[in-house]
């Protein structure tokens, strides 16, 4: 029922603990770990785990978000689908509890801790002029992190010269897709503020969190 693919690119040690806990969420049929391109060991430590015959691992040769979810997408037949990066633990039942909001809904984020961060207002102020209904709070656009999303909603996402830019073109080329936030489930992120502790990725992957 439930696919997941996981993008990884570097930060090993992150990498074990967010897969540790993806692994953990038994509605998950088949584990999806594309890599961009580590060079830090990441690709060593995966191997192993595919040869345990725990994820289906993809080397993805384009360090881009476009090309690793497009390579899913070929690979992916699930009705519903995650995605999370390799900095994000997921919650206990992630999937058992995001599944209900699915049907108001074509594609939900878990709440984020760096949006509740970013905004001065924190979360109340993001969130204030956003449609509330059947537990969701409506919007354009939603992150990358954290998100389960019908499969046959999510087509082909462009390649842009940013590598993460390609996602919030497809969602701006899509406004039929219904996005929304989920407020009762929330990620966390073992890099809740960037920069610090692997700087050369914040730089080299053009993200900002």
């Amino acid at each position: 029922m439930v696919d997941a693919l996981m993008i990884t690119y570097g930060r090993l040690e992150y990498t074990k603990v967010a897969l540790a806990y993806l692994l953990r969420d038994d509605e998950i049929e088949n584990f999806y770990v594309i890599d961009n391109g580590s060079i830090d060991g990441t690709i060593e430590w995966l191997k192993e785990k595919r040869d345990e015959g725990l994820i289906t691992l993809c080397l993805n040769k384009r360090n881009s978000i476009a090309s690793a979810m497009n390579n899913f997408l070929e690979l992916s037949k699930a009705e519903y689908c995650i995605k999370v990066d390799n900095d994000t633990i997921i919650p206990h039942e992630f999937c058992a509890r995001m599944l209900p909001h699915m049907k108001y809904a074509d594609m939900v984020q878990a709440k984020h801790p760096i949006i509740k961060a970013s905004n001065p207002g924190g979360w109340e102020a993001f969130t204030k002029n956003m449609k509330r209904e059947n537990g969701l709070l409506y919007n354009h656009f939603i992150g990358g992190s954290g998100i389960m999303f019908k499969r046959d909603k999510v087509k082909e996402i462009p390649e842009t010269e940013n590598p993460i830019m390609g996602w919030r073109q497809w969602q701006r080329e899509h406004p039929e897709v219904k996005k929304a936030f989920c407020e009762d489930v929330e990620i966390e992120l073992l890099d809740a503020h960037g920069y610090e502790d692997y700087p050369d990725y914040y730089k080299q992957t053009g993200r900002i969190c």
